[in-house]
């Protein structure tokens, strides 16, 4: 099997994820005591929906992410030594990518806010015009949140989760390769077989 493509594409994801970002964001992870690497040998991921109701994110984004999640789940558990099955009901784990754009905002007092300059009685004209006025500053972005999970597909439990979190601009589209790469950044954090 040659899994050269594979492994050049997780690559290049993983470099543009590093370049994208001024530092890695922080990777949250959580592992069940049940887990036993060795009682695991095959896997299958549950597709990824690529309908989406954000209107801000472009549509292909959503498929160019399902195709690269995908690969990016494939050779991170081949190299960690589990086998893919022929379909999630076939398969020991089932891993889930997921994630959420939360639409955010955050509202400051303005850092120069002087209370000489705005008394009870001022107009809100004059508070807004005035040298110091003590308005608020909004701040618009969306945080963005990835999670990977894998289930033990007999039992239905979680056996490991990897998260982290991100702000984005609000006209910021990350490229999917960038997220894709994030996947793999994540799924790198679970146990190998080998």
């Amino acid at each position: 099997m040659n899994c050269w493509p594979t492994r050049f594409l997780t690559g290049m994801g993983m470099l543009v994820l590093a370049a994208g970002c001024a530092s890695l964001p922080k990777v949250e992870s959580e592992v069940s005591p049940a887990l036993d690497p060795q009682a695991y040998e095959t896997y299958a991921m549950v597709p990824i929906p690529t309908e989406s109701t954000l209107e801000h994110r472009l549509p292909e984004f959503i498929n160019d992410f399902a195709r690269l999640a995908e690969l990016a789940v494939d050779a991170v558990m081949v190299r960690k030594g589990y086998r893919p099955a022929s379909s999630v009901e076939a398969a020991d784990l089932v891993v889930l990518v997921h994630g959420e754009i939360t639409p955010k905002s955050l509202v400051l007092l303005d850092q120069s806010f002087n209370p000489s300059t705005v008394r009870p009685g001022t107009s809100l004209d004059q508070s807004l015009t005035s040298r110091n006025p003590g308005v608020t500053h909004r701040h618009d972005y969306d945080e963005g949140k990835l999670v990977v999970e894998v289930h033990d597909a007999q039992t239905d439990e979680m056996l490991w989760v990897a998260w982290f979190q991100r702000d984005l601009a609000k006209t910021e589209r990350p490229p999917a390769e960038r997220v894709a790469g994030s996947v793999s950044l994540l799924l790198g954090r679970f146990p190998a077989r080998n």
